[in-house]
């Protein structure tokens, strides 16, 4: 079945810059748009940046019904493996489903320093009710959950019930990995979110195993927060972290060092 063309602004990008690098991986149904202004910043910091399009986003909702969570994983692992063939150290960073991911490979990467996730998903209450209820094929979704009003993100305002059960099942195949996490580890959450609860990131903080872990809490961001007020939390708690980490001078840490 042929796909939509992308939309404007909503592709994959990349920007090259030193040898330490930042995957950074956008939420469900949403587009590395929503991450671009973190992105560029990150950038600025002197890490190169690379965030991909997952399958079925950015074009057409109708195209999000043919894809699996085993696409999404796919996704993230050829750009993980993308970045160590051509990057020293690794850093792997995620919104909402992105956050999913994030752990994902997290549990598993043998090249990767660190992880970063923004308001990550383990339970979305709100559209699990909705697809378990839900008739037909497709639900309305509401605007993208931002507390500044300025800003519009790229999304879909439909979403086909067969991803959202997707995205369901993808949640609930990377919780119970979680523990197998060891690298350092930045957590942020929004104190108010309407889409993933706060005690998600409460109960991976809990859950992984890394001896250097924070969890920082943003005051003014919804959902979205990487397109929030709090935008700059973000940019500066993660340049610091990843300098951290990178000045330690160390062999990258993997899987399963204590």
């Amino acid at each position: 079945m042929k796909q939509h063309s992308v939309l404007p602004g909503a592709a994959s990008f990349y920007y090259q810059a030193g040898s330490s690098a930042v995957l950074l991986c956008h939420g469900f149904s949403g587009t590395p748009q929503s991450v671009q202004e973190v992105a560029a910043a990150l950038f600025e910091h002197g890490y190169s940046v690379y965030a991909p399009l997952l399958s079925g986003h950015g074009t057409h909702f109708t195209d999000l019904e043919h894809v699996t969570a085993a696409d999404w994983k796919q996704d993230v692992e050829k750009a993980y493996e993308w970045l160590a063939s051509r990057h020293e150290r690794i850093f792997i960073m995620g919104q909402s489903m992105g956050g999913t991911l994030a752990s994902y490979l997290a549990s598993s990467a043998e090249k990767a320093a660190g992880m970063i996730l923004i308001n990550a998903a383990m339970e979305v209450p709100c559209l699990a009710e909705m697809a378990e209820a839900s008739t037909s094929s497709f639900i309305a979704e509401g605007e993208p959950d931002i507390h500044d009003t300025s800003q519009q993100e790229i999304a879909y305002l439909h979403l086909p019930v067969h991803a959202i059960r997707e995205l369901v099942g993808l949640t609930r195949e990377v919780e119970p990995v979680l523990s197998s996490i060891s690298i350092p580890a930045l957590l942020f959450k929004s104190a108010v979110d309407h889409v993933v609860p706060p005690e998600n990131t409460t109960k991976i903080y809990q859950s992984i195993r890394s001896e250097d872990k924070t969890s920082i809490t943003l005051p003014n961001s919804y959902h979205v927060a990487t397109m929030d007020y709090d935008k700059h939390i973000i940019i500066d708690q993660t340049a610091s972290f990843m300098n951290r980490i990178s000045a330690l001078d160390q062999p990258v840490l993997g899987k399963g060092h204590e």
